[in-house]
């Protein structure tokens, strides 16, 4: 994928996945903490200018994509082509990695940052509004 992308997204992603920094909930509130990984494309696509969060691969503000998944939610995610998430992650592994799958060389410019679409790939049995996980503030000190 774009380098651009590719930083930007794991700049966000590893504090929400941290489950000491983001207690995630469905309509109810529970002390249950629910282990789901969150959709980069979510928050890549749909957190942007207007939101003061980012500008798409060309980086942007972790406290504002934070502020932005308590407000909005975010929904479930995973690598690319996965299935059983709202929202894989969209750019192929480009290029040649060892023995893994080959899909293609990477794009001379990098790929452009997707479209926000709220709704989930076809085939997932959720839908969109559903799937949203929510972040919340809390004063745990994560380790």
């Amino acid at each position: 994928a774009s380098k651009r992308c590719r930083k930007f997204a794991k700049k966000i992603l590893p504090g929400f996945r941290a489950n000491q920094i983001v207690t995630v909930s469905n309509t109810v509130k529970t002390f249950i903490t629910l282990k789901a990984h969150i959709s980069d494309t979510d928050i890549l696509a749909c957190c942007v200018r207007e939101d003061k969060c980012g500008n798409g691969c060309g980086g942007g503000n972790v406290e504002n994509a934070f502020n932005w998944v308590v407000k909005n939610g975010v929904c479930t995610g995973g690598r690319y082509k996965e299935k059983d998430v709202c929202k894989p992650y969209p750019f192929y592994p480009c290029g040649q990695h060892g023995n893994q799958t080959y899909y293609g060389p990477c794009p001379e410019y990098g790929f452009s940052a997707p479209k926000c679409r709220r709704k989930c790939q076809l085939r997932y049995s959720v839908p969109y509004e559903n799937d949203l996980v929510y972040g919340e503030f809390t004063r745990e000190k994560a380790y």
